[in-house]
């Protein structure tokens, strides 16, 4: 932390970047915003998913109001313009909100509902900000092209450029509805071409200061967002779940022990991605391309998968209404465990600042106390607010 801070051409007292307890450290990588994580290996984490496990089941402790502050985003010249009404955002909110009250309970009993609430934020911009480097993921270029590069030249300054802005709210999750999203995208063909097309463009991860979103999306999709923000890591494994069976065949057989069996452990291991994160009730989840390779409807009313492994059989039962899948199915929900672990998240972790006054007001006095200097670039900025706010957490 200190190299970092020295690069930046800024001077710290040592106290400004000691955290809690050595159990409770924060990891720090210098090479991309938000890479402060707090892998879940701890006797205190094991604890605090305990006590919110219960608070979930029984409805107790406080209900966790979360601020969203909404900003629609267009190019600095007015083109490719995102953003979206407020009577849409409010409906964003409202079914995302459907969604976490609705805690499905491996245990049985009645739905648990979550007491995590998201809440418009009354500084949501309306009018849209002028800002190209944020809203295109990448400049197009030619059509066809031979390489992703020429088609769509990337943007290395746009992860500074949404962090410039994010930081400057603490105390809300701050999404940015863009535009632009483009992505290369290949044609198929040997040798591919590639050409720039618009995409969904949604991104949010447990470590990140912002998310980006897509004016073309619902409160399902935000909701499965915010999940991320708040430390959820999708049902599936991989980035987008098993692309073919023969894949997930191999991947079950390396597991398999004597005579060919595979216990349910490692069947968790390999289709099981949030159970490192203290997230054990979500049932294991191939992903959807293989589901809809072997059963062909990712939403029909067949709900269990049979994969062929020697001479056994691995049947798999996903819950395809999770949210944190990538089935989108009816009555979306999320389960105990997950409801736990966003609860951890604000009440112990790097998201406190949204339901912790003090700790958000920390931030902010640091963010707008400080005149940083403009030979600084957004992403060294960005640096610096990341930083401070983490000192406010210790």
């Amino acid at each position: 932390m200190r190299r970092l801070l020295s690069a930046l051409g800024l001077a710290f007292a040592a106290s400004t970047v000691t955290h809690a307890a050595s159990a409770d450290l924060w990891v720090f990588a210098p090479s991309k915003l938000g890479q402060y994580d707090l892998p879940f290996n701890s006797l205190t984490d094991i604890a605090a998913m305990t006590q919110e496990r219960a608070h979930v089941r029984q409805g107790t402790g406080p209900t966790l109001e979360i601020k969203v502050l909404f900003i629609g985003l267009a190019n600095d010249d007015g083109t490719d313009p995102g953003g979206a009404p407020l009577a849409t955002y409010d409906a964003w909110l409202a079914q995302a909100n459907a969604i976490y009250a609705t805690g499905w309970d491996s245990q049985g009993g009645a739905p648990k509902a979550s007491r995590v609430v998201l809440k418009r934020d009354p500084r949501t911009v309306v009018t849209l900000r002028n800002d190209t480097l944020a809203n295109r993921d990448c400049a197009p270029g030619a059509p066809n092209a031979a390489t992703p590069e020429e088609a769509c030249a990337p943007n290395p300054q746009q992860e500074g450029a949404f962090a410039d802005v994010a930081f400057q709210y603490p105390d809300a999750l701050v999404v940015f509805v863009r535009g632009g999203n483009y992505r290369p995208i290949g044609d198929g063909a040997t040798p591919p071409k590639y050409t720039a097309k618009r995409s969904a463009g949604n991104a949010s991860s447990g470590v990140g200061s912002y998310i980006v979103f897509s004016p073309n999306n619902d409160g399902r999709k935000l909701a499965h967002e915010a999940g991320h923000y708040l430390h959820l890591a999708h049902t599936f494994p991989l980035s987008q779940g098993y692309v073919e069976l023969a894949a997930l065949q191999a991947d079950l057989s390396k597991k398999a022990g004597v005579g060919g069996l595979i216990t349910p452990s490692a069947i968790g291991e390999v289709t099981d991605a949030d159970t490192g994160r203290g997230v054990g009730d979500t049932p294991p989840d191939p992903g959807t391309n293989v589901w809809n390779a072997v059963v062909g409807s990712a939403c029909g009313p067949v709900d269990a998968m049979k994969v062929p492994l020697g001479a056994n059989t691995v049947t798999f039962k996903p819950r395809r209404s999770n949210v944190m899948s990538y089935y989108s199915c009816p009555n979306q929900d999320i389960t105990v465990d997950q409801a736990a672990r966003m609860r951890v998240g604000l009440r112990r972790y790097n998201r406190r600042a949204l339901v912790d006054a003090a700790i958000a007001d920390c931030a902010y006095k640091a963010e707008i106390a400080k005149q940083l200097p403009a030979s600084m670039t957004r992403m060294q900025k960005a640096l610096w607010r990341e930083a401070k706010l983490y000192a406010c957490l210790k």
